[in-house]
């Protein structure tokens, strides 16, 4: 068994905090360029999805890209479902938060009722322009580039450095 020193220590925990910051910042840009180059309309969204799954474990990635999705799926779902039926009201998106977390329940996925929730407000609460399924399938394709590329880059980062 090897004992670090403290200063060996340290560095170590140095050279992971950059890292996972460099990762984090590639995840970030690289999926914003792409979704651009895809034309998708708001590709922040990708840009933000990949900052918030980032992290040094692609498993743990997947793991949290896979709620994320799901949560996303359904709220795109509802969203969307609700604007053609019941138009926006105030009542309306309380309505569909409450099917979308209950249809996460439903579903066996009850983790991903934030995301599915958070996914309603962003199709029904923000203006868009198009109609409510294009902006749901909008949503979700950015989202989903965003979690494809900070797996793909810890992929490659855990591959290529940690040897994980």
């Amino acid at each position: 068994m090897t004992v670090k020193s403290p200063k060996n220590q340290e560095n170590t925990k140095t050279f992971h905090y950059f890292a996972q910051a460099l990762e984090t910042s590639l995840a970030g840009a690289l999926s914003l360029f792409l979704a651009g180059a895809c034309q998708l309309p708001e590709p922040y969204w990708a840009a933000i999805s990949a900052i918030v799954v980032m992290q040094s474990d692609p498993q743990a990635i997947m793991d949290d890209a896979w709620k994320r999705l799901v949560g996303t799926a359904i709220g795109a779902l509802v969203g969307t479902g609700v604007i053609f039926l019941a138009g926006m009201t105030l009542w309306s998106f309380a309505l569909a938060v409450m099917i979308a977390s209950l249809a996460c329940a439903l579903f066996g996925r009850w983790e991903t009722y934030r995301f599915a929730g958070v996914t309603v407000a962003i199709v029904m609460l923000v203006i868009h322009h198009g109609p409510p399924w294009v902006v749901g399938l909008h949503r979700f394709l950015e989202v989903s580039f965003g979690i494809c590329v900070a797996y793909a880059i810890a992929f490659v980062a855990a591959k290529t450095f940690r040897r994980a």
